[in-house]
């Protein structure tokens, strides 16, 4: 059996479900006591704003017609700026990419946004691309900052 207490529910996930990992528990503090995002796709204004189309179109598939990025639900970086400036209790976030991952920038102004106004947050970076081999180094690591929360 699960355990339904929030100190018992943690969530993560690697890439578009590292981004989708942090949005959950930002959008339900109340329920996910941590989460974790490896090499996650955490900047999705800087992505509805390139020049790349197919990752715009992408963007599009998975989030509708947001014409503004900058204070929507699905944007990580606002919604953690919003519970910031709650009383909610706000969920432990660990966050982890690779130098030479192409997430790299994009994980960099998450963590420029997010570090100085979270008090729970963990940046990890190191050598590394965007591959289960990079990953499986951090699980360990994630799963003792969430033994830690």
């Amino acid at each position: 059996p699960l355990s339904s207490k929030r100190e018992d529910t943690f969530i993560a996930g690697v890439s578009m479900g590292g981004y989708g990992a942090v949005k959950l528990a930002l959008k339900n503090p109340d329920v996910f006591c941590a989460a974790t995002s490896l090499s996650g796709c955490l900047d999705i204004e800087s992505i509805a704003k390139s020049n790349d189309r197919l990752n715009r179109s992408l963007l599009f598939l998975i989030m509708g017609n947001v014409k503004d990025l900058s204070k929507s639900e699905e944007n990580v970086i606002y919604l953690a700026e919003r519970l910031a400036d709650s009383e909610k209790k706000k969920p432990g976030i660990y966050q982890v990419v690779g130098r030479e991952d192409f997430l790299y920038e994009n994980n960099l102004v998450f963590k420029n946004a997010v570090e100085p106004i979270w008090g729970n947050y963990k940046y990890e970076e190191s050598s590394g691309a965007h591959t289960w081999d990079f990953w499986d180094k951090y699980i360990p690591k994630m799963l003792d900052f969430f033994l830690k929360i």
